[in-house]
């Protein structure tokens, strides 16, 4: 499967179970057979969507367990047309992605014949194949790649190359060299599938046959490590296809298998990263001249997630004493009286965004009860009812102050009105 961004539908070709020769869009509502007519017959061939030239490509396949194609077909939404019959040997169950900044189709490995797995990387220009002789991944089939367009790099899994041998390595190639990132994440696995969530940021891979078992496992790969994302996930199986549908930011996944002698499926799926969400915010904010504070929202978001705050209504920029516009967190070091307002952050993602509720900074002299600019007797005679522990005593441990009494004389916001905010509000008194 592939997605044409230009039209903006997911292309489906053949399969296994029986074997199929149709071509099968996919809008986002519904699939749509487009041709009965183009390449053979076919399974274990591989698409993807060359941009530059405007249409999908197919190379490879099998017909049988023992033949095994080497033609190139180019689907422009209407029709097949042979593009080549040369370039990599026939193969199946190998692996292609599109490399948009170098305009290239980049195809690694897959089975050449029975027990013979190939290391070859090769790449296709809209014309000719090209081959590229670099060390790289081991030889090996029924691996997965897809491309890191936020990266420039084109991201290899897993595969297999014959009985006990699965491999869980992830490679990058980015047009010279292949570098081996890690060895470390999902379990060894093959016949699994990858794309790139552009909304997220990252690389997706689904399912696949690990080990022993069938997988239904969804990971991301953000370029440094491997995520396991717990969701809701369609059911475990191999030999599916998916791809990722730009316009609606959305994994369009389907079918697969359990293996031999098991019903393939024939279901479609579709994974949606959702706007972000604040599920707890504070109204207020109350601190000392003079103090470094900090205030902040926890968002859930999936994916690459943005910050911005604002002041009333303006967008806030570093500097002047505040720093961290673009983070969960703004920090005032030290607060002023010019820092008062109204706060409020803008949090978005690939698929929406949010903006908090109002947060109001309130800074103060430290023992301003009033609130009136000035430490005075008046606020002394507040001060007198306020305190709770004025020996500081650790037992017992002080009554529940009223909330003014902490916002005007609790200088170190332990809750407790002591000797040591006593001596504060006597260094703030300007007199009566």
């Amino acid at each position: 499967m592939a997605y044409d961004s230009v039209r903006a539908t997911s292309v489906m070709f053949g399969g296994q179970g029986p074997l199929a020769g149709d071509t099968w869009e996919w809008d986002g509502e519904a699939w749509n057979l487009m041709s009965l007519s183009g390449p053979s017959a076919r399974f274990g061939h591989a698409m993807a969507f060359d941009a530059a030239s405007q249409v999908t490509v197919l190379f490879g396949g099998s017909q049988t367990a023992n033949t095994f194609d080497g033609q190139t077909w180019k689907w422009d939404g209407e029709s097949w047309t042979l593009a080549s019959t040369s370039g990599p040997a026939p193969r199946r169950d190998h692996a292609i992605a599109y490399d948009s900044a170098r305009q290239s189709t980049v195809l690694f490995g897959g089975l050449t014949a029975p027990l013979s797995y190939s290391d070859e990387t090769w790449e296709w220009d809209g014309y000719a194949w090209t081959p590229h002789d670099v060390a790289g991944p081991s030889e090996r089939t029924g691996h997965a790649m897809a491309y890191d367009a936020a990266r420039g790099v084109t991201v290899l899994f897993g595969g297999n190359a014959g009985t006990g041998v699965t491999f869980g390595d992830t490679w990058e190639w980015d047009g010279e060299v292949w570098t081996l990132r890690t060895t470390s994440g999902p379990a060894p696995r093959y016949k699994h599938v990858m794309i790139y969530d552009s909304a997220a940021q990252a690389t997706l891979l689904f399912g696949g046959f690990a080990g022993a078992a069938y997988s239904n496992e969804t990971w991301t790969w953000n370029g440094t490590a491997w995520t396991l994302i717990t969701s809701v996930n369609p059911s475990p199986r191999y030999r599916h296809a998916a791809a990722y549908d730009v316009a609606r930011d959305a994994v369009v996944l389907f079918g697969g298998s359990l293996g031999p002698g098991t019903p393939n499926m024939a279901d479609t799926w579709e994974r949606k990263i959702a706007p972000p969400e604040i599920p707890q915010q504070i109204s207020e904010h109350h601190t000392f001249v003079g103090q470094i504070t900090s205030f902040g929202i926890v968002a859930i978001s999936a994916g690459v997630t943005t910050y911005q705050w604002q002041r009333n209504g303006m967008i806030l920029a570093n500097g002047m004493g505040i720093s961290g516009v673009t983070t969960p967190t703004l920090t005032f070091s030290p607060a002023s009286f010019s820092h008062e307002g109204f706060y409020d952050v803008t949090v978005g993602n690939g698929c929406g965004m949010i903006v908090s509720d109002p947060i109001v900074l309130d800074v103060r002299l430290v023992g301003d009860w009033n609130d009136d600019g000035h430490v005075a007797l008046d606020d002394a005679a507040a001060l007198a009812g306020c305190t709770s522990n004025p020996n500081q005593l650790p037992s017992p441990p002080p009554p529940a102050l009223p909330s003014d009494c902490t916002i005007a004389f609790d200088q170190l916001h332990d809750n407790d009105v002591d000797l040591r905010d006593i001596a504060a509000f006597q260094r703030g008194f300007t007199g009566p």
